[in-house]
Order: structure tokens, then C-alpha cells, then sequence
């Protein structure tokens, strides 16, 4: 099979951007799977800027069943969605990037169209496939929907409006709409009131292969709490990932005299934005750089909870790669991984973040005992459910249905 599918910054050999976030590591890890099971992956990797004057399309790589291209879309032309003045087609604000893709699959052929994650620009390379008249199978990595109500004020009311139509045309079209839970699924029904979605089946996210490697222990404190635990944090600079909730805790621990510490891996921004949060986050909390699998690895060895207060998160893979390392991982009640969790019978671990004196107590009744079953019952759920070989299989399966 011939794969064409939306693609990251990341994916581009000798790019030195790491990859950070479901998609991204997905489209690495899938196409060097489907290569191996000799299919063809080929990327669309998207570029916007303000200098852009109008839109262009090139090649970027090709080698060994993987090619790779670049769609360079001005910021005037996102712009034109996001900003709108009125609700208007897409297809005619966007009209000429989609004619760029349409050209280039008609040329190449693909035999299915995947859109891994969804935006404004993986919107584009949907439309281009629907207008080819080309299968399509959607992974929905997160919900469009959710992240423009967190970030509204990014959007006019007619931008909003129709970004939501976006989303909801993939539902309609798309042969194949994969959801990695029901949270993500019963989100998206709720906020875009679809009735029904076409072809919708769940498929978990499939843990790192350096997971793999890791010999199974059993779960328990590394500290006492009088000690002083050290609690890890992961997660982008955005609105979705929850910082404020992170330095409330980092001050009520200072507040209530506690001897513990919160270690934070992220980027903060420049800029003078939010100046005054920066600071008082750096003063609070210890920032590390942003790592690599390995240096992820001795991060969650060395820490003693892990913490995701994220507003809206819908399968954070660093909650499967921390419970694997030993280290358990403390959720919202807004994390995708909530039912398993409930059906591990580990419920105690989560929480929501609003009221970090609750969450503090809450801590300290996890952590009067030695040892946590509940949370190597969902270790145990990661390694099978979640099995890199099984969840990539599947989503062949599902392609090649698809294609007939």
C-alpha cells in the first residue's frame, strides 16, 4: 500500500527537532513499521510562517519506502479561517493550498489518505483527498473541538464556527475515524452534536518501543514523605497542559512547609507574555531541559510521582511511560486514561488539580503505603492492550478495509 498522510517537522532526517507529542512520535514509529512490512509512507510536513507570501509545495526526502514533502502555507491564509469575519467555505478561503495537494496526489497516487492529528493545514490535505475522491482513515490524536474552546480567544466567533465544520466533515467522509478511547470519543460527540460517526472504532496508542525494555517492579515509594518526595512534571507550555494548576501545588508545598520539590521538563517560551507567571513558575519549580527516550528514562527513575493536571488530554503517552518506569502517575479527571485507571481499580489516582490542598492530602494517603497494586493491574493493561505490534496491525487492517 501507498500511505499519504499528514506529517511533522521531526520526521525530517538530520532535523534535530525532536519529537514531542503523540503525532509526531506516531508518524515516526508507524512508517518505519509500515516500511518494514514493505508499504510506502509518504508525509506532507507543513510550514507557515508571516513571510510566506503565497503558498508553495516541494519535495523534501525520499529514500527507502519513505518520502517526505513540504506544503508552505502563509499565516494570511490560516488567518483567513481563524480570523474570519464571517462564516464562509473553507475550500474557497483555502482554495489554493488544497489545489497544491490535489496536484500532488493525483500524481503520486497514494491508495489511502491518513490524517494523523487534526488542524486547520491536516484539514487541507483532507479536503484535497476528498475532492480526489481518495479513502481516508483519521486518527483523532486529540479533539480540535476542545482545543479551540481552551484557545478561543484565538479565533473569531466565525472562525470558531467554522473549524468546528471541519472536524465535523471528517466524521461524515472519512472511511475510517479512530478514536485511542471512549473519553476522546464521547468529547467529540458532545461538542460537535454528531449523531453519528462513519466507520468509528477504538484503537489504543501504542506505548514506545523502549518501553519494552524495561523490566517490570513492583510499584512503590521511593521516598517517604517526610523525607521529601520529589514529583516530576511533563508537558508542553500551553494552556491545555494545566501550569497553573502545577505552580498552586508548587506554592501550597511551600505554604504548608513540606519537604518536597517539583521538577518540571518544558519549554518556556520567550517573550514578555505572561512575564510575571514565568517568574514566579521559575522561582517555584525546578525547570529542566526538554530530552530524549533516554534522558525520559532517568527523569521518571528519579522522581517519585508523576503528575498530569492537564485541562483536556486525551491519551498522554507519558502516563503509560511513567507507570511502566516504576513511578506512579497521578491524573485529572480530563486525562483519557480514566476508565482504565477506574477498571485497575486505581481511582485514587485521580484527582482534579483546582484545589491543590486536596491534592496534597491525597498524596500524602497514597503515599502512607509500600506498595500499589491497583497501579501494576494498569501496568499490566499498557503492556497488552497497548503492544506497538498489535495496535499497528490493527490500523493496517483498517486501511486495507478501506482501500477495497
Amino acid at each position: 500500500m501507498k500511505i499519504f498522510s499528514n506529517d511533522y517537522q521531526s520526521s525530517i532526517p538530520g532535523s534535530g527537532i525532536m519529537a514531542h507529542g503523540g503525532p509526531p512520535r506516531f508518524a515516526i514509529n508507524f512508517s518505519g513499521y509500515l516500511a518494514k512490512k514493505c508499504h510506502d509512507w509518504q508525509g506532507l510536513v507543513f510550514k507557515g510562517g508571516s513571510d510566506i507570501e503565497v503558498a508553495s509545495f516541494k519535495r523534501l526526502y525520499s529514500k527507502q519506502r519513505k518520502t517526505l514533502f513540504e506544503l508552505s502555507v502563509p499565516t494570511k491564509s490560516i488567518h483567513s479561517v481563524t480570523h474570519a469575519k464571517r462564516r464562509l467555505s473553507s475550500r474557497r478561503l483555502l482554495v489554493k493550498e488544497i489545489s497544491l495537494v490535489k496536484e500532488v496526489l493525483e500524481e503520486q497516487k497514494p491508495d489511502l489518505v491518513f490524517l494523523n492529528g487534526f488542524s486547520v493545514t491536516a484539514w487541507i490535505l483532507f479536503e484535497a483527498a476528498r475532492q480526489s475522491h481518495l479513502p481516508v482513515a483519521i486518527q483523532h490524536a486529540g479533539i480540535f473541538a476542545r482545543e479551540i474552546r481552551e484557545y478561543a480567544d484565538r479565533f473569531s466567533p466565525a472562525g470558531r464556527q467554522i473549524c468546528y465544520q471541519m472536524e465535523r466533515d471528517t466524521t461524515k467522509y472519512a472511511e475510517v475515524n479512530i478514536f485511542l478511547n471512549r473519553f476522546s470519543r464521547d468529547t467529540l460527540v458532545k461538542l460537535l452534536r454528531v449523531s453519528k460517526i462513519k466507520g468509528e472504532v477504538i484503537v489504543p496508542l501504542p506505548r514506545p518501543d523502549w518501553l519494552d525494555r524495561r523490566a517490570p517492579k513492583v510499584l512503590g515509594p521511593r521516598r517517604s514523605l517526610e523525607s521529601g518526595l520529589i514529583i516530576g512534571v511533563i508537558a508542553r507550555w500551553d494552556r491545555i497542559k494545566n501550569h497553573p494548576a502545577i505552580l498552586e501545588l508548587a506554592e501550597e508545598i511551600k505554604r504548608t512547609k513540606l519537604p518536597w520539590q517539583i521538577k518540571s521538563i518544558t519549554k518556556i517560551p520567550d517573550g514578555s507574555a505572561n512575564r510575571l507567571f514565568k517568574d514566579k513558575y521559575k522561582r517555584a519549580i525546578k525547570v529542566l531541559p526538554l530530552v530524549n527516550s533516554g534522558g525520559l528514562q532517568k527523569f521518571l527513575g528519579s522522581i517519585d510521582l508523576l503528575i498530569v493536571p492537564s485541562r483536556f488530554d486525551v491519551s498522554p503517552t507519558v502516563v503509560m511511560e511513567s507507570v511502566v518506569c516504576d513511578t506512579p502517575a497521578l491524573i485529572s479527571p480530563q486525562v483519557g486514561w480514566v476508565s482504565e485507571y477506574e477498571r485497575a481499580g486505581a481511582g485514587k489516582w485521580i484527582i482534579d488539580f483546582n484545589r491543590p490542598n486536596q491534592v496534597i492530602k491525597r498524596i500524602e494517603t497514597l503515599f502512607q503505603r509500600q506498595n500499589w497494586p491497583a497501579l501494576v493491574k494498569f501496568r499490566q493493561v499498557v503492556r497488552d492492550k497497548h503492544d506497538p505490534e498489535k495496535v499497528y496491525r490493527r490500523y493496517l487492517d483498517l486501511f486495507k478495509q478501506a482501500v477495497v
